[in-house]
């Protein structure tokens, strides 16, 4: 991928209807990033047109640049060429929208880097997740709704499950000690599933599972969705 590539989406956002749609701290974001990639574009030298992910134009803080995206404050949905270079970093189609794959894959870069992001809510269309997920539909709906949640956050809950588990109790990641449904970590799970409940239970024990993750999404006071990155 050569230097214009890197370039050429930002020509327009510095427009002034890029101020009015996206405010002047997002075009100033963009002006400064521009100024990046000029300054790219003087310091390479013909030869350096088709630079790709191992042959970055010298001058060029590429490192600060990535890490500035993955900082930056997206709104979800939001359409614009910023987006089009996080997905470039993130090895995703370039399509410009800050949809629900991008988010997740911009919250798990941003994890790994130390790096904080806003967690955003979206809904999640409801689908057949399949027979070992779907077992589990009606305890998830019991356990949201008796901590103050919606019903139609089961289907972002069961997708949740999916991803974790793919709806086996006994699921468990030998490299971190994630356990169960949910996946909750061995030393966070035995005062959650208390303060849910269900003290002394097994992460495997999949309805102690399910309620202590609907407990810690919807009654924790640090509690949320931005606990599970696999989503």
């Amino acid at each position: 991928m050569g230097i214009m590539p890197y370039f050429t989406p930002f020509r327009s956002v510095i427009e002034p209807h890029r101020a009015k749609k996206q405010g002047l701290a997002k075009v100033r974001v963009a002006q400064i990033i521009t100024i990046f990639l000029l300054i790219g574009l003087v310091a390479v030298s013909p030869g350096l047109a088709k630079a790709d992910h191992n042959n970055y134009p010298p001058f060029v803080d590429w490192g600060m640049l990535e890490n500035w995206t993955y900082a930056y404050d997206y709104e979800m949905f939001e359409n614009s060429e910023v987006v089009e270079l996080l997905q470039f970093w993130l090895d995703l189609e370039q399509d410009g929208i800050y949809g629900p794959q991008t988010n997740r894959a911009h919250r798990q870069r941003a994890m790994e880097r130390g790096i904080r992001v806003t967690i955003h809510e979206y809904i999640v269309q409801d689908r057949d997740f399949g027979p070992a997920v779907e077992q589990w539909r009606s305890t998830v709906l019991e356990a949201i709704l008796a901590y103050g949640g919606s019903a139609t956050d089961v289907p972002k809950f069961l997708r949740i499950m999916r991803c974790e588990s793919g709806g086996d109790p006994e699921a468990y990641n030998q490299a971190s000690g994630a356990s169960g449904l949910m996946q909750h970590l061995d030393n966070y799970f035995p005062w959650r599933a208390k303060m849910a409940g269900f003290e002394g239970a097994s992460p495997f024990d999949g309805v102690a599972n399910i309620y202590t993750s609907a407990w810690l999404i919807y009654a924790h006071t640090a509690g949320g969705w931005q606990h599970w990155v696999c989503q």
